[in-house]
């Protein structure tokens, strides 16, 4: 009905019923989403929020909100920076890819391969940062253009170093009647 209601009496008769007044819903601004300002929200009105590009609330990047009698239909969202995580050769992350926030992951190493950590390991995303090390260390017997072990440090979503590739024993063979 909006703000202003006009009522009419025709005969003792009101022309609509008389209006009930209800409560709007503050929505405060939210960092990394189109919700950039704060807004007041009328009753039985919604609003998606959707966080920016790269960014997300751990339940998706779009959240409605519905205003009744000054209660949200649900907790107002924040968004959170996504992970990057780049291709690992030799096993199933074979692209670069991004992890919502709240979300996880496992590296699986193709046979013949470990992070040293395993054969599978899983990196969860929070607010731009991993987890568990990007796998960076080779077994032994193995090793990257960086040595056998390397530390990686993760800096507002970046990591401080490629992500190093181990590299396959590689075995002698001697033959013994050769001399």
């Amino acid at each position: 009905m909006g703000i202003l209601t006009e009522l009419m009496c025709d005969n003792g008769t009101l022309s609509a019923p008389v209006p009930s007044c209800y409560e709007n819903c503050d929505v405060d601004a939210i960092p990394f989403s189109n919700q950039t300002t704060a807004d007041s929200l009328d009753h039985d009105e919604s609003i998606v929020i959707a966080c920016n590009s790269g960014f997300s609330t751990g339940m998706g990047i779009l959240t409605e909100l519905m205003c009744d009698n000054g209660t949200l239909s649900a907790p107002v969202p924040s968004c959170y920076e996504n992970c990057d995580v780049d291709a690992i050769p030799f096993s199933n992350q074979t692209t670069a890819d991004s992890l919502d926030h709240d979300a996880s992951i496992v590296i699986a190493c193709n046979s013949g391969y470990s992070t040293g950590m395993g054969i599978l390991t899983e990196l969860m995303c929070d607010n731009g940062t991993l987890s568990a090390p990007v796998p960076s260390s080779c077994n032994s017997g193995y090793s990257s253009s960086m040595g056998i072990l390397t530390e990686l440090m993760c800096d507002n979503g970046t990591l401080s170093a490629p992500v190093p590739v181990c590299y396959g024993k590689i075995l002698l063979i001697l033959d013994k009647s050769a001399k």
